[in-house]
């Protein structure tokens, strides 16, 4: 779990890196015009960090500490941070030009890097959700 928490926005630049590479997506995909990027829930979490937002395991791990934050994604960070070294990670793909997280989840993970976005974003989340809560996880990103 903690290594696809760094993985995931990577996978997304090499499915697009792939789908381009096939030629035969003549008219869908313009390399040079990038692309929008959506999730749900963790996807949020991936779009937002392919967006432009850091991972900052010290900012985590200090937001997590101060708040009690989600255990599973505090632990999951400490974890990576412990086995590859803490630091600043950038996820992001330059080529993307608009974001759409959908109930995001990861705002423990983000937070150290959410004033590096500086692309169009529209952040979409539900009051009924007691996963990705609008006042824990979607006002905050």
């Amino acid at each position: 779990m903690p290594e696809m928490i760094f993985r995931r926005p990577l996978d997304i630049q090499s499915a697009f890196d792939h789908l381009y590479s096939l030629n035969q997506l003549e008219g869908c995909l313009d390399e040079e015009r990038g692309y929008a990027v959506v999730g749900h829930s963790f996807g949020g979490y991936t779009t937002v960090a392919l967006s432009g937002s850091v991972v900052d395991t010290s900012a985590s791990a200090e937001y997590c500490s101060e708040t009690g934050a989600s255990p599973w994604l505090c632990d999951e960070v400490a974890t990576y941070a412990a086995a590859q070294g803490s630091g600043v990670y950038d996820l992001s793909d330059d080529r993307i030009w608009a974001g759409i997280p959908m109930a995001p989840a990861g705002y423990e993970v983000l937070i150290g890097g959410l004033n590096q976005v500086d692309i169009a974003m529209m952040v979409l989340g539900g009051e009924k959700d007691t996963s990705t809560t609008m006042t824990d996880q979607v006002e905050p990103i």
